[in-house]
């Protein structure tokens, strides 16, 4: 049943406020007051420390005597030379592939040779080619049995073989056949690309021609090169030469 007095409402959250209750139920009274402020105080800071004579020889000879240990250390250790007293490695030298090929190669051979033909007969091309500098040997005129080879096509860009931009990947099989069917214990096939190497490589479809023709190929790393002297000495540029020792 609904009354005109309303109820009235206890909020003791309010600091001093008082609530009281209806008086039909007899309630006591509730009073709320503010909690009392505790306040803190700081230990007063020491005063300043004096230091003794002794504590001062110590601390000033502890600190020269690691000076001076500093320094011996610096005197032992340091190189008057630094990186210009290194001494590179020595480069690697090949033996001279050409050697079991002259005694019997005469001037008169020719030394470039070249096939042309349909596109769809690029093996049978590159047969011919290796041919006309020796009919009878053929790929076996400069390659003997258990010979590492390493062959270098241009892998140079990124482009597919459709723009010619690198050696046709057709040829690169064709002649990493050729070179195991002349007694090839291994052939390599590499190149350091002016691109990414990995793409060069794919893109060009050089790496899927050599792997199935059964060739390892490597995926150029600075990491890989070493110094390789290609000629002893200086190279003579009146007779044509450019390369004496190259990081390869």
């Amino acid at each position: 049943m609904a009354t005109d007095n309303p109820t009235p409402t206890n909020n003791p959250s309010k600091p001093g406020a008082q609530a009281t209750g209806s008086a039909d139920h007899g309630a006591p009274p509730i009073s709320a007051s503010p909690r009392p402020r505790v306040s803190a105080s700081l230990p007063p800071s020491p005063g300043p420390r004096s230091v003794s004579r002794r504590d001062l020889l110590i601390r000033g000879g502890s600190t020269v005597a690691v000076a001076g240990l500093a320094a011996a250390g610096a005197y032992v250790l340091h190189d008057p030379k630094g990186d210009a007293g290194l001494q590179p490695p020595p480069p690697i030298r090949l033996r001279n592939y050409f050697e079991k090929i002259k005694p019997d190669y005469p001037a008169s051979a020719p030394r470039i040779s070249a096939a042309f033909g349909d596109m769809t007969r690029i093996e049978d091309m590159v047969r011919r080619a290796v041919l006309g500098l020796d009919p009878q040997l053929g790929m076996k005129r400069f390659i003997a049995k258990g010979d590492v080879v390493c062959i270098k096509p241009n892998v140079g860009f990124d482009r597919g073989p459709e723009l010619g931009a690198t050696t046709n990947p057709d040829v690169v099989g064709a002649v990493v056949k050729l070179c195991l069917e002349a007694g090839a214990r291994k052939v390599i096939v590499a190149d350091n690309p002016i691109e990414n190497p990995a793409a060069c490589f794919a893109k060009s479809k050089i790496r899927e021609a050599a792997e199935r023709a059964g060739a390892e190929v490597i995926i150029h790393s600075s990491a890989h090169d070493a110094p390789v002297e290609v000629r002893a000495g200086t190279p003579d540029g009146t007779r044509g030469e450019a390369l004496g020792t190259w990081p390869i």
